[in-house]
């Protein structure tokens, strides 16, 4: 870590994107793709290539206080986990871009195992969650992505979210995170 980084923080852009969930279309069924809510047994118990996979889950479990994940598994093996955040979980995310209300909703803490990226796994985990919101009664979703992650914005756009805003977050050194400007249209 550089002297400049650690005394200087850090900055970091991100692009917001939304969608109203009667206009997402449902993913079309793919042979040996399944997506299953995930409680925390489930969680705990995730075995895959990758153990950061399992830990960073972990993270958003205990940041939470409840499981919202969602998991999309490819043959019966775990490929992707996505999070189905209602506005009283988005209120404990940090740090704090989206501002959720009644009746919206954010996919957050996407991750697509590495052997699995490339198949369209994403695209589905979205359109599929999308679905289960509107079930849920949230009639918006909000997702967002770093402004360098070209294949996530790809993916979400493909899906029918269009992008709202950004928000740009400055990490003070040794303090968490903290969004310092946001612009939504």
């Amino acid at each position: 870590m550089s002297l400049l980084r650690l005394v200087g923080g850090r900055l970091g852009r991100v692009l917001v994107f939304s969608a109203d969930t009667a206009m997402i279309r449902p993913p079309e069924a793919v042979a040996g793709l399944t997506v299953r809510s995930l409680g925390p047994d489930a969680l705990h118990a995730l075995s895959t290539s990758d153990p950061s996979f399992r830990a960073s889950q972990l993270r958003r479990l205990k940041r939470f206080g409840a499981s919202y994940a969602y998991g999309v598994f490819a043959d019966g093996q775990v490929a992707h986990l996505s999070w189905l955040l209602p506005p009283s979980a988005i209120a404990l995310d940090h740090p704090r871009v989206i501002h959720g209300r009644a009746g919206e909703g954010e996919i957050t803490g996407c991750e697509t195992l590495p052997e699995f990226r490339g198949r369209g796994i994403f695209g589905f985990a979205i359109r599929s969650l999308a679905q289960t919101a509107r079930a849920r009664g949230l009639l918006r979703i909000f997702m967002k992505t770093a402004t360098d992650n070209l294949a996530s914005q790809s993916a979400i756009t493909k899906a029918g979210f269009v992008q709202v805003g950004t928000a740009t977050v400055f990490t003070f050194p040794g303090l968490p995170n903290q969004v310092i400007r946001r612009h939504f249209r």
